[in-house]
């Protein structure tokens, strides 16, 4: 990645000079206001900054706040983003040969830009899934028989699963719970595919002891450790065989697994959770939970993303805001406090900008429009990579990744992103190498994996 940084003068006069880009549109930077003659601008006019913008085919500029209120208009310092794959409408393209990441209980797993598997970190049950259970591992390893064509990978708590080209899914790791769906209950370090499924699986997640993946169709199919009664809503016994889940048998556009619920997006922005409700984290103004999907309330409609934590969740609104509910230990619903709450509520400083949302135990982190991580919550072993290990109640930005990324995911005590240059980053704890980087010394700042 390419930066430079300086100061960029928004006048009236100035500004128009660089509002139309190479990207063949205007950009979202917005004119400011214009002045009269001796009405130079408030401080108030320079905070915020206008957003993002394509300053040519291959360029975002990005301008960072305080602005500095000048008579000819407001200075911002500005950081340039070269994007190897193009800038289009305020934001880098993704790479070609698309990287993907997936963090998981001290375990990670990618896929390469070439439609590889590759895990590290802890490989006990066999979550690796390089055909064997030995220790655990610093740097990636190969995921048996799945070397191409791989086009996600989700891990969950014990045990990984990955979606092909093809729409088939094949999982590995723990099995005590039919994790596998192959009724052995006995684990392996080896893919498996998953029999019964729906032609065509287009995205797949990962939970304490499920998985559930999205149909061409838009439904959802889960097998498994069962939080939500797969095919029967008045059984919580686990599945071998997938079911569908209740109620979403169509027009869902994405489903998140946390440690004992479900949450998925459908058509419209309605979010409904099931499982586990100890700590409000099905957003339903109650403790009681459900083993049918229920309604988050304030998300009837509107919601673009959503996440299932440990015992919490959060949805990303159309606006681009983040709202959170359930546990609140150590401050990951990022409302300034430690109470649980069994409704949504403002995560500060994300009332816009926001593009998507994941959650690990106790932390959760955003991608913003800018191409920028921000985390929030318990950072014991550096998980919110801010450059501390002290908890945050409010989202605070991760040391060198206030632009230029793609992804982010967070696991338990670990979180990774990926850049517009296809590189992965982790920070966090790295106690079973789960960072990746050939170490197993916990890092509260992004480090580079390795191998990739």
């Amino acid at each position: 990645m390419t930066t430079s940084t300086r100061l960029t003068t928004f006048g009236a006069m100035v500004f128009a000079a660089v509002l139309v880009s190479s990207c063949g549109a205007r950009t979202s930077l917005p004119a400011p206001e214009k002045k009269d003659a001796g009405d130079p601008c408030d401080a108030v006019d320079c905070d915020p900054p206008p957003t993002p913008g394509c300053i040519s085919t291959t360029t975002l500029r990005t301008l960072s706040p305080p602005g500095i209120c000048e008579a000819g208009g407001c200075q911002y310092a500005h950081v340039d983003t070269e994007c190897p794959a193009g800038c289009k409408d305020g934001m880098c393209n993704p790479p070609t040969g698309r990287v993907v990441v997936s963090a998981g209980s001290f375990a990670t797993c990618a896929v390469t830009s070439t439609g590889a598997a590759k895990c590290w970190g802890s490989n006990a049950d066999g979550r690796l899934g390089n055909a064997s259970v030995i220790g655990s591992i610093g740097t990636p390893v190969d995921v048996d028989g799945l070397v191409a064509d791989v086009r996600a990978v989700s891990v969950g708590d014990r045990h990984a699963c990955a979606v092909t080209t093809a729409g088939a899914v094949k999982c590995w790791g723990a099995d005590d719970s039919n994790q596998l769906a192959d009724g052995n209950m006995g684990g392996g370090p080896t893919p498996v595919a998953i029999p019964g499924l729906a032609a065509g699986i287009q995205a797949i997640s990962a939970g304490g002891s499920e998985t559930c993946g999205i149909t061409g169709a838009g439904g959802v199919q889960c097998w498994g450790g069962n939080p939500c009664g797969w095919g029967d809503p008045n059984s919580m016994s686990g599945g071998v065989s997938p079911f569908n889940l209740a109620g979403r048998s169509s027009g869902v556009t994405a489903v998140s697994l946390g440690r004992y619920h479900v949450c998925a997006v459908a058509a419209g922005g309605e979010v409904k959770c099931c499982g586990s409700n100890a700590f409000g984290e099905l957003g339903t103004m109650s403790t009681i939970g459900s083993a049918v999907p229920l309604g988050v309330s304030d998300f009837l409609s509107g919601a673009i993303a959503a996440a299932a934590g440990f015992s919490a969740s959060c949805a990303v609104t159309a606006a681009g805001g983040v709202k959170c509910w359930g546990s609140n230990l150590h401050g990951q619903l990022g409302n300034a406090s430690t109470q649980d709450s069994l409704v949504p509520g403002d995560v500060e400083g994300l009332s816009s900008g926001a593009v998507s949302v994941t959650i690990g135990l106790n932390h959760a982190c955003v991608l913003t429009t800018a191409g920028g991580v921000k985390c929030w919550g318990w950072n014991f072993y550096g998980q919110l990579g801010n450059d501390h290990t002290a908890d945050s109640f409010a989202a605070v930005d991760v040391k060198g990744l206030t632009s230029g990324v793609v992804s982010v995911s967070a696991g338990a005590t670990h979180t990774c992103a990926v850049t517009i240059k296809g590189e992965v980053k982790c920070w966090g704890s790295n106690l079973s190498g789960e960072l990746g980087n050939d170490s197993f010394t916990s890092s509260d700042v992004p480090v580079s994996v390795v191998g990739l």
